[in-house]
C-alpha cells in the first residue's frame, strides 16, 4: 500500500505540472537562455509570454501543494508515509524548486517548509547537500 502512494506523487506531480505550468518553470529557469532563441519564439508562440504562462502555474501550486500538505498531515508521521521514503527527497526537492520560482511560498505554504527543513536535517542528506552543485531545479 505504502509503494502505491510514494509511486503517486510523483504522477499526482506530473498531472499538476504539465504543459504550461512545466514551460512556465523551464523559461522561468537560467537554462532557458541556453537555448536557441530561434526556441524561443516557438515557445512564445504556442504559450505566450512568460506573464501568459504565470496563471496556469499558479493554478498548479494552489492544487498540489495543498494536496501534498493534506496526504503529509494524515500520514501523522513528519514523512509522506510511515518512514522516510524516496518521495520525501522528491518533495524537499521540488519545494526547493517552487521556492525558486515563487518569492512568496514560504508565505503561502510555510508547513511545506517546515517539512523541507526537517528532510534536509536528516545526518546522511546534510552532508549531501553540503557538497552537492547548486541547481536552481
Amino acid at each position: 500500500m505504502e509503494n502505491a502512494q510514494i509511486d503517486s506523487i510523483f504522477d499526482i506531480y506530473k498531472d499538476a505540472f504539465k504543459e504550461a505550468a512545466g514551460i512556465y518553470m523551464w523559461v522561468k529557469s537560467p537554462y532557458y537562455n541556453q537555448v536557441p532563441v530561434f526556441y524561443h519564439e516557438i515557445v512564445e508562440k504556442q504559450y505566450g509570454k512568460l506573464e501568459d504562462m504565470k496563471p496556469k502555474y499558479d493554478e498548479a501550486i494552489e492544487f498540489y501543494w495543498p494536496l501534498i500538505q493534506k496526504r503529509l498531515d494524515k500520514s501523522g508521521t513528519g514523512f509522506f508515509v510511515s518512514k522516510l521514503s524516496w518521495a520525501d527527497f522528491f518533495l524537499a526537492d521540488k519545494i526547493e524548486t517552487a521556492m525558486n520560482l515563487d518569492e512568496n511560498f514560504e508565505k503561502k505554504f510555510p508547513k511545506m517548509i517546515e517539512y523541507k527543513n526537517r528532510i534536509h536535517s536528516e545526518p546522511k542528506i546534510q552532508e549531501y547537500l553540503k557538497n552537492r552543485k547548486e541547481s536552481f531545479y
